[in-house]
């Protein structure tokens, strides 16, 4: 006999798959709901702990006018030497100012290699501070006094260098203005935080999963 509500659950080209069957899927396979969260924060939890704490360290640095500069349109006005700071932000350090870099930390940790070019990359970054003449030379690593020294040498091997990579060694003047103070770990990852999300994704996962293995792998 044909049943209207039979038609209703079962709407025709497709198996329809209620809450009711969702329920059932996921009682039958409570251990995979379970299993899954668990594995998940677990996993994040002791990411979380393992990493190690990265500092911060950021030295400044400010373009002026150079005295009796001729180029009165670019280096003797607050709009030029703004537009001069973002362009040195924008070539950052060049290859002879990342050798200057290493050769002064290699001076101070006592060889060549104690800073390689490929960390120098990864961690240097040149910012300008807003739109204003200052720029901001950040270095980031897991040794707090590693990461001041290179931020303070990055500062002034910049200053020697940087007008003339620009082109502007005759109408523009940098200094530091602020060295880098001690740094501090930045907010490392939050393992209850972290737990918690992978908890809630590995739940959604599971049932997910019990989901799947009830429609398509067979009702056993």
């Amino acid at each position: 006999m044909y049943d209207a509500d039979e038609a209703k659950l079962a709407p025709e080209g497709g198996e329809f798959f209620s809450i009711a069957d969702l329920a059932r899927a996921v009682r039958k396979r409570a251990w995979l709901v379970v299993l899954v969260p668990i594995l998940a924060a677990a996993g994040a939890v002791g990411a979380s702990l393992l990493r190690p704490p990265v500092y911060e360290a950021s030295a400044t640095v400010v373009v002026g006018p150079k005295e009796a500069s001729p180029q009165d349109n670019i280096s003797n006005t607050i709009s030029g030497l703004q537009m001069l700071a973002h362009e040195m932000a924008v070539v950052g350090l060049t290859r002879s100012m990342v050798e200057g870099v290493r050769n002064a930390q290699g001076d101070a940790q006592g060889g060549p290699d104690a800073l390689s070019a490929r960390d120098l990359g990864e961690g240097l970054t040149v910012e300008q501070v807003e739109d204003t003449r200052f720029l901001s030379l950040t270095y980031q690593d897991g040794d707090p006094n590693r990461a001041q020294a290179v931020a303070n040498d990055a500062a002034r091997v910049f200053v020697e260098g940087a007008a003339e990579a620009n082109g502007m060694a005759g109408g523009a003047a940098l200094k530091v203005a602020s060295n880098a103070p001690q740094p501090v770990a930045l907010e490392g990852p939050n393992p209850v935080r972290n737990g918690l999300l992978a908890l809630a994704l590995g739940l959604m996962l599971g049932v997910g999963l019990a989901f799947l293995l009830e429609r398509f792998g067979g009702k056993s």
